[in-house]
């Protein structure tokens, strides 16, 4: 896994070859295989899938997004 700088992740699960950048919080989450979490976003009680690619500054509360290289392009909540 690769952690960028001011990065919080509490209570969560990183697969393998996670990238999770800058100012990123992960709370109580999973985080699957060869995902990207991207510069300043907040995931929480979230799945994130195999090879996603998770939009900078995106907002994830309760969800379950897949894997296959999918990215988010608003915040969701």
């Amino acid at each position: 896994c690769k952690i960028g700088a001011n990065v919080k992740i509490v209570n969560s699960v990183l697969l393998d070859h996670v990238t999770i950048e800058d100012n990123t919080t992960v709370h109580n989450s999973i985080v699957c295989s060869s995902s990207y979490v991207r510069n300043g976003c907040t995931v929480k009680d979230c799945t994130i899938g195999v090879a996603f690619d998770l939009r900078a500054g995106s907002e994830l509360q309760s969800m379950r997004v897949g894997g296959g290289g999918s990215s988010t392009s608003s915040r969701q909540q």
